[in-house]
Order: structure tokens, then sequence, then C-alpha cells
């Protein structure tokens, strides 16, 4: 990151004027689920248009610069890829490369981070399996959760004792009997802090924040 940035590969942020533009037209899309982005139309103010803002740069650089564009992501949500029965990116929304037409004639890849890796060590050989494991142990863990099923393992883990049992809930309703219920949750954001390899199984450890939704 130091080098592209030493080097002037990072573009210059939009203007006020230019932003109000794409909050306008983002307020459109995410009403008519027109990806990418609309599924953080939870999010306060200016930050759910963050994707948008992004997508629109993609955009601009691929006009101005008519090469192939690889465009390398974490998000997983439905509104960057087309899902299949388990939540887990198949390929690129259609919408999204139809716009990127408008733009340029060249292709566009968007990719995972696993797959962009897995993908330049087959050109160049450039990292070994451990190496590999650090770079994308973000997606492993996640696809770890994904194939757990994320309620299931906060079910186990009886995340509803735990909030009945918290202090702050039961100081905020002065201490009145309440009984919780679990309506919605969201996938976690997961930081793992160090991949080791013990024999033969692969060890991560780190940490994670999750939203969830709740009727009290």
């Amino acid at each position: 990151i130091d080098d592209l940035i030493s080097f002037g590969r990072v573009g210059e942020p939009y203007s006020i004027s230019n932003l109000l533009k794409i909050f306008t037209e983002g307020e459109l899309r995410y009403k008519y689920e027109i990806p990418p982005g609309y599924k953080d139309n939870y999010k306060d103010n200016r930050k759910k248009f963050g994707d948008l803002i992004l997508w629109k740069q993609i955009l601009e650089q691929a006009e101005r610069v008519q090469e192939p564009i690889i465009f390398i992501t974490l998000d997983v949500k439905e509104d960057w890829w087309i899902l299949d029965d388990k939540n887990t990116p198949v390929r690129p929304r259609n919408e999204l490369l139809m716009e990127f037409k408008e733009y340029s004639k060249k292709p566009l890849a968007i990719m995972q981070v696993s797959d962009f890796i897995e993908k330049t060590t087959l050109i160049i050989d450039m990292v070994d399996y451990k190496t590999n494991l650090e770079l994308n142990s973000t997606e492993y863990g996640m696809e770890c959760i994904r194939d757990k099923d994320w309620d299931d393992i906060l079910n186990e883990n009886q995340l509803t004792k735990y909030l009945i049992q918290s202090e702050a809930l039961i100081d905020s309703f002065n201490r009145v009997p309440f009984d919780i219920e679990i309506e919605e949750t969201f996938d976690p954001v997961i930081e793992v802090n160090s991949v080791n390899i013990i024999q033969n199984d692969v060890v991560m450890e780190g940490s994670f924040e999750a939203e969830i939704g709740i009727l009290i």
C-alpha cells in the first residue's frame, strides 16, 4: 500500500457536490435494490453509500484508462454477488457487468481475495501454503461460519441466556424480568490474529463483532 501511495496510484476523493449526486442516486438505486450497496441501507447516513462510492470510482477509472479491471473484495453480500443456497458467492451480479460495459469495452473481473491469490499463484509461484492461509484467513474463517450456519453457532453458545443475564439490559429495564427472542442476525466481522499449523490441523485465533436484532 505504501508503494501504491508513493507512486501516485491512489485517486483523489470526491468533492461534496459529487458525493451529493451519488447519495441522491443511491437512494433511488437502493429503493429498487440495484447493486451494489443496497444491503447496507440499514447503516446510518453516508456510511451506507460506501460501496456505491467505490463502484463509481471503479467505473470512472475504467472509463479513463480503458484497460481490464480487477476488483478484489472481502464483501460476500448479495448486492455484489449471485449466491448459492449456502450464501456462497458464485459469480458477480449481472447488473454490475452490464453497467460496467457502459463505461469500458474492456473486461471486468470481481474476485474475492482467496480467488485472486489462487489465480496469481498459478501464474507466479509466489506463496506457500501457510502464507496462503494467512492472506486468506478472514475468508476461510467466514467459509467455516457459513458452513456451520451462524444462527446455529449463536444458539449453541446460548446467546439469549447471556443477554438475559446482561447487567446493562437488566439495569435499563429497572431489573424487571424480561425475555429475549433473536429476530435477525448479521454476518460477523472477524479479525484473525494468528494462523498456525499444528500437526495436520489449521488453528486460527481472533475476534469478531456481530450485529443482531432482538425482540424483548
